[in-house]
């Protein structure tokens, strides 16, 4: 799923269950896109931060 400007805006200010009741996905997809879009962010598949030395 591709998500606009505003709709990844939301993450950073709301919680997982209000963006689900918005955008009518389950809860649990939400936490799933939003470790999926913090993973991107972040760069974490390369630069895991539990593997930092």
């Amino acid at each position: 799923m591709e998500w606009t400007t505003e709709e990844l805006a939301l993450f950073s200010r709301l919680k997982n269950s209000e963006i689900a009741a918005l955008t009518g996905l389950a809860p649990e997809e939400v936490m799933e896109l939003r470790l999926e879009h913090n993973q991107m962010r972040n760069n974490w598949p390369e630069l895991d931060p539990e593997r930092a030395a």
